[in-house]
């Protein structure tokens, strides 16, 4: 039976995803954060300030967990929680100057990590096939 196109996507999915994500890779990266403290630091980064509760629905996550995480945080003095003004029953969370300076850190890791995995998968590539997966690419995004 003749490979598809998809057959063959997978296949090369599955023989590159060890080397795509391996450890090594993620060393790089490890800010003493659990994944969830990075995502919720981004959120952040990208919105200014959240409450809570929109943090644990963006997470999909129980209100329970997402405090948890917030206080863990909160202890390594990278955000801080304050109350709304209109309803004291809401906290509002904002990251400090030190979860902004971490920020930053972190999309420049991310930055070089998906660039050597984007090397990986590109190396085969000519010039001109570079150009059009660019331009596919951007039209995806």
């Amino acid at each position: 039976m003749e490979k598809t196109i998809f057959h063959k996507y997978l296949e090369f999915t599955f023989n590159n995803l060890g080397s795509l994500y391996s450890p090594m890779e993620w060393l790089e990266v490890d800010l003493a954060l659990s994944k969830t403290e990075i995502i919720i630091l981004l959120l952040l980064d990208r919105a200014s300030q959240l409450k809570v509760s929109d943090i644990s629905r963006q997470l999909n996550m129980p209100l329970s967990t997402t405090t948890s995480i917030i206080d863990r945080l909160e202890q390594k003095q990278l955000v801080e929680r304050t109350r709304s003004m209109k309803d004291r029953r809401v906290v509002i969370v904002r990251l400090t100057e030190k979860g902004d300076g971490l920020c930053r850190d972190i999309m420049v890791k991310f930055e070089m990590m998906f660039k050597n995995i984007l090397a990986k998968l590109t190396k085969n590539l000519s010039a001109e096939e570079m150009e059009f997966l660019k331009r596919i690419i951007a039209k995806i995004i």
